[in-house]
């Protein structure tokens, strides 16, 4: 009997588990195109499901902006800062701003000087996603890129 009861309990907490699962609306994926002179072009692709959107890197509420960190490595250099196409911009009255933000998708980019024959750039971006009813914490996403 002590057996059948400890086994409902788990069976009603992995069911629990389940219906409560947090998904993310935005999906990313990442891509290396090398060019000449040793130099590479990152491609930080964010898939966003309708409804949704995601802050720009500049405009708006500086804690809801999305932001890139690469890692400190010798096999490459950054060039420049990452670049984001054209944002939409909207005022948001609960925030008393203007903000700039994405819908569907958003592909940002990130040169590179590749200083060595295998190159694997890491780093990690956060970014906030809302819609119209709700905003989710800023959310923390690790990346490895490799070049080849």
């Amino acid at each position: 009997m002590r057996i059948s009861l400890i086994f409902i309990c788990l069976l009603i907490a992995s069911v629990s588990k389940a219906q409560f699962k947090i998904t993310t609306p935005v999906k990313w994926s990442y891509k290396a195109v090398k060019s000449a002179n040793n130099e590479a072009v990152l491609f930080l692709k964010g898939t966003i499901e309708d409804g949704w959107h995601i802050y720009a890197q500049d405009g708006g509420i500086k804690s809801l902006q999305t932001s890139f960190a690469f890692s400190n490595a010798k096999n490459y250099a950054l060039i420049g800062r990452t670049t984001a196409p054209k944002s939409l911009t909207k005022y948001e009255k609960v925030l008393k701003a203007n903000v700039s933000y994405y819908e569907k998708s958003v592909i940002f980019q990130q040169k590179i000087k590749i200083n060595a024959a295998q190159v694997k750039v890491k780093g990690k971006l956060e970014f906030t996603v809302c819609n119209a009813t709700e905003c989710r914490p800023a959310e923390e996403v690790e990346f490895s890129i490799p070049i080849t």
